[in-house]
């Protein structure tokens, strides 16, 4: 019987990429030892291939959200897109390849003029709007001027499926609010298998 290597002597010097298979099961941490650099792409798993499927996108300016009406939030600035997935000028995730994704977004609402009663976030898929995040409140109780909607959930998706996000608000005159760019608003997706 071969005694197995630890974690600890893993000598992580170089940058690594791509997919680490192991053959036997790996518990703990992968520490950056002998001043490596950190796993920054790729899996490790034992032995199944993995995917590295993925982008993740934020917002860099303000989307007008007009009372009632659901509008694509702009993503506009890619910071990953490992497989080419994923449209800035269009904030549309288009699944390379059929599997589970796991998806999440942050929009932050904004509205100077205090009067929102209702934020609504969908996950678009294809033509189908799938509601994720809702706040609604009582037109007698404080109403939201800087609020933050955050879902994280896994999807189904066949190759080439779209996925945009999508947001509705409603205020108390019919006036419209925005998302802000102030805050750390964004869009991402990674395959799971």
């Amino acid at each position: 019987m071969t005694k197995a290597r630890t974690l600890a002597s893993f000598d992580a010097s170089t940058a690594l990429s791509g997919n680490i298979n192991l053959t036997s099961q790996v518990t703990g941490t992968l520490p950056v030892a002998n001043g490596g650099t950190a796993l920054t792409s790729g899996f490790i798993n034992g032995g199944a291939s993995s995917s590295d499927v993925g982008f993740s996108a934020r917002v860099s300016a303000s989307t007008t959200l007009a009372h009632g009406i659901k509008t694509t939030v702009a993503f506009a600035t890619e910071i990953l897109d490992s497989d080419d997935g994923y449209a800035p000028s269009t904030s549309t995730f288009t699944a390379p390849s059929a599997g589970k994704y796991l998806i999440g977004t942050a929009v932050h609402f904004l509205d100077s003029q205090g009067n929102m009663t209702k934020q609504e976030l969908f996950l678009k898929q294809n033509s189908t709007f799938n509601l994720i995040a809702r706040v609604d409140i009582a037109s007698n109780t404080a109403l939201m001027t800087n609020e933050t909607q955050t879902w994280t959930g896994i999807v189904d998706a066949a190759q080439g499926d779209t996925f945009k996000i999508v947001a509705r608000i409603e205020t108390g005159n019919s006036s419209s609010a925005e998302t802000s760019n102030n805050y750390a608003s964004n869009f991402w997706a990674m395959k799971l298998n």
